[in-house]
């Protein structure tokens, strides 16, 4: 049924019609609105995970897997996406789960669900023309269900390696060589909860957070890759409530928190300063029986998270002991919410919103919707009023790309200036580094991987501004 659905809207959207199913109701957003969509042909296709890649040029690209593999979307104009490029998976039909991340200028895939997938590897860099396979080898993954990098690490979660007798809970491989990673160790997680078993992952120089099934959350210290330690584990550990994934603030004292089972479960917001003796702050759900999916936290503030049935959710937490709903957009909204069970119309089953990602620089949101696939959404960020008031840095870089060094120019004197390097995933790369404001500015990339990184500048009490920069 839901793939006739998927026709007859690939067929209205050619004629110009806006089914009704997707007009803004006001059951159905919350300030946000659709700017553009993007659908495979082939109605039986259906979607799962979504990530994001930003090029030398500025051009955005939503990355986004199917049943049959992985779209490459031109989503610069998000009025108009265009599939710039895609690749078959190594098992071409039925895979279920999929999962991407960037590092440099190149992207790194996995699948489940089916046995043959492999670990496949694509260069970027000739976008928006096309994208090149440059590795597609089962040897150190026949299955994986997620996968994370950081540090230049990739860590790749509940993987079967050609050669391994069992799944690991953790494989990690170096990108020494980003196009050709090379296996570091495993993580095999303590088994004294049944089922306990990797899920997804989340790191932060060196800190990996491990959502571990009916087992809770693992932290692990990964400064040597070669002898991971692991730091503590909470969460609960009744064998009842599986964990799902995790997200954390730049400075890995905030965590957003998910689990996935039973139907129903909340967010969770924990305080991690203490990091071996995490404390819960608050909770939040949409709906009495929807289920988030996967949420990230944006500008250490804010959470987007993908919501199954409930489409993708946005929250402010500038009060972590009381999140504030700022914007949804329903993006599953054949379902309704009288939950009657196996009605088809209430939040039965795994439908819906699939995945987001909230970091592209023009602010746009991306989600993947199980049978509707890409939207391209507005952000309600903006919405906020977040300084509005406040003057803004007005702040130029040069030589941009760079190969290491690149120099700043205020556009008006200051006492100090702050700088923060912020990867393609929002992720801080070192601490923020406070510079005299009235002398010559310079940032030092040149220790950092080839690749596209933003400057968040804060002069005085100005309200701070970002700036995109390419190191080559």
């Amino acid at each position: 049924m839901k793939h006739l659905a998927s026709l007859l809207l690939l067929l209205l959207t050619t004629l110009g019609v806006v089914p009704a199913t997707f007009a803004q109701r006001a059951n159905t957003s919350l300030n946000m609105t659709a700017l553009g969509r993007w659908t495979d042909p082939d109605p039986t296709v259906f979607y799962n995970d979504i990530w994001a890649y930003v090029d030398s040029a500025g051009r955005e690209y939503a990355i986004m897997g199917s049943s049959t593999g992985t779209n490459f979307i031109d989503v610069t104009n998000p009025r108009a996406p265009r599939l710039a490029d895609y690749v078959a998976g190594r098992i071409n039909t039925g895979a279920i789960w999929r999962d991407y991340k960037t590092y440099s200028h190149y992207a790194y895939a996995v699948a489940d669900g089916a046995s043959g997938n492999s670990l496949q590897v694509f260069d970027l860099q000739y976008l928006p023309d096309s994208v090149h396979l440059v590795y597609d080898n089962d040897t150190m993954s026949i299955s994986a269900h997620t996968c994370f990098i950081d540090e230049g690490k990739l860590y790749l979660v509940n993987n079967k390696r050609f050669w391994a007798v069992n799944y690991a809970d953790v494989d990690v491989l170096s990108l020494a060589n980003p196009a050709k990673p090379t296996y570091l160790s495993s993580i095999y997680l303590p088994q004294n909860v049944t089922n306990t078993g990797g899920h997804a992952a989340s790191a932060r120089r060196d800190t990996l957070f491990l959502s571990g099934g009916y087992g809770g959350i693992f932290i692990y210290d990964m400064t040597n890759a070669r002898v991971p330690r692991l730091i503590t584990r909470f969460g609960d550990q009744t064998g009842d409530i599986y964990n799902h994934t995790s997200w954390t603030t730049t400075d890995n004292q905030f965590m957003v928190m998910e689990e996935e089972v039973p139907q129903g479960r909340p967010l969770l917001f924990y305080d991690i300063s203490d990091i071996r003796n995490p404390t819960l702050l608050s909770e939040y759900n949409s709906e009495p029986n929807a289920t988030p999916h996967n949420p990230f936290i944006v500008q250490d503030r804010y959470i987007v998270s993908s919501w199954y049935q409930d489409g993708l959710q946005v929250l402010d937490m500038q009060n972590r002991a009381q999140p504030v709903r700022i914007g949804y957009y329903d993006t599953y909204p054949d379902n309704d919410s009288t939950a009657i069970p196996f009605s088809g119309v209430g939040y039965d089953g795994y439908e819906g919103c699939w995945g987001a990602y909230p970091f592209l620089p023009s602010g746009n949101l991306l989600a993947s919707d199980i049978t509707y696939g890409l939207f391209v959404l507005s952000s309600p960020l903006t919405m906020t009023g977040v300084a509005a008031a406040a003057p803004t840095t007005v702040a130029t870089l040069s030589p941009n790309p760079t190969t290491g060094i690149v120099r700043l120019s205020l556009g008006q004197p200051a006492n100090r200036l702050t700088v923060e390097i912020i990867n393609a995933i929002g992720q801080r790369v070192r601490p923020a580094q406070t510079l005299p404001g009235n002398g010559p500015l310079s940032v030092s990339l040149g220790d950092l991987p080839a690749g596209i990184y933003f400057l968040r500048l804060t002069a005085d009490a100005n309200a701070p501004v970002v700036r995109r920069v390419v190191k080559q």
